[in-house]
């Protein structure tokens, strides 16, 4: 690097710093996102399995990268998760507020996930670390009719002057959203505008209706052979 060079970087940091300054004297926290520095991006379930998904989008292919390197190198502030949006700023050259737009989950496919739920039966602990049975697992985390958005569901919004989709920035939160993940799981059904509480709810239901089963065949069975005693007609059993 050129003598030049170095100092139109410096210059440039140091521009960038006083921004950040600025924001956060005007009470914006800008908070940065905490990411290593090298290997796997996230250690939880739902954050690997957000990256593997976006590494298998092939629409996006070439240009994830820059944003990974982006966010390891704490670029990254503020990022929130809400129905349908995420929302983050970037530091570039300048800081950059940059959203993702998500559509919902489809109804259709929210109803078949809740099918799969009653016939595994997980628990709320078990949905969040990703403990589940293998094929509602392999539900959840299908590319075209689980959790995770699709291509042609996403929509990105940044100030800069990139008009890649997505430029370094959005791609950088795309990533983010993987290290939310990792601390705050149910952010991902917050961010498809599901609640898994419903998943566990089907589940439960099924459940219940099987004891209610189970009670209402025992009650049926004869009193006498069940417990190895003759009773006569019409009297009730002592205690």
């Amino acid at each position: 690097m050129s003598w030049s060079s170095r100092e139109e970087a410096e210059e440039a940091r140091a521009r960038l710093a006083r921004e950040i300054a600025r924001h956060r004297a005007e009470g914006e926290p800008l908070a940065a996102l905490t990411a290593p520095k090298s290997g796997h991006l996230c250690a939880q379930f739902w954050g690997r399995a957000w990256c593997r998904h976006l590494q298998d989008m092939t629409a996006y292919e070439g240009r994830l990268a820059p944003g990974r390197t982006c966010l390891r190198q704490g670029r990254v502030y503020d990022l929130t998760i809400h129905p349908g949006e995420v929302q983050a700023v970037v530091a570039d050259h300048t800081l950059h507020t940059t959203r993702l737009r998500i559509r919902p989950l489809e109804a259709e496919t929210w109803s078949r996930l809740q099918q799969a739920a009653t016939a595994s039966g997980p628990s709320l602990l078990d949905l969040l670390s990703g403990r589940l049975g293998e094929d509602l697992l392999r539900l959840l985390c299908d590319p075209d009719a689980g959790l995770f958005p699709r291509a042609d569901e996403i929509r990105f919004d940044c100030d800069c002057t990139d008009d890649a989709e997505p430029c370094k920035h959005a791609a950088a939160v795309f990533y983010g959203v993987g290290l939310e993940l990792d601390a705050h799981p149910e952010a991902l059904f917050l961010l498809r505008g599901a609640d898994p509480a419903q998943l566990l709810t089907e589940a439960g239901r099924a459940a219940s209706a099987s004891l209610d089963a189970q009670a209402g065949d025992l009650a049926a069975q004869d009193l006498g052979a069940l417990f190895g005693i003759d009773l006569e007609a019409g009297q009730a059993p002592r205690p």
